[in-house]
């Protein structure tokens, strides 16, 4: 082909780190709204727990089959998702050593709980 010159694939990609650079930048925006809208919830609502992600019981939310659709059966799964908890809390107390294998079969006990619980919600 005459008249176009070979171009050589370029060797680095500067423009990947200004990327990274704005994918960070966002997630450390985005987080520090996060805490920004709790601390006014909590501002609101200083004795209740309607919502916190930062507690181990929303854990149980993801394993629930199926996810609740709407805002009654969320109801109804926080409430499963607290019995899965205080499952899970039991079943640390009862066993003689805790490490990582014991604290996983405990969350799996807390997770089958909170499954029972929520097969058996009200509908």
């Amino acid at each position: 082909m005459a008249g176009f010159a070979n171009r050589a694939f370029p060797k680095r990609d500067y423009a990947f780190e200004e990327r990274k650079m704005k994918i960070r930048k966002r997630m450390r925006r985005q987080a520090r709204v996060l805490w920004q809208m709790k601390a006014k919830h909590r501002q609101k609502f200083p004795n209740t727990d309607i919502y916190d992600s930062d507690v181990d019981e929303w854990d149980f939310l993801h394993t629930l089959d199926p996810q609740p659709e709407n805002g009654q059966e969320m109801v109804h799964a926080r409430h499963a998702m607290v019995a899965g908890l205080a499952g899970k809390q039991a079943a640390i107390a009862v066993m003689p050593v805790v490490n990582a294998a014991t604290r996983a079969a405990c969350h799996t006990v807390g997770v089958g709980i909170a499954q029972a619980a929520w097969d058996n919600r009200p509908r």
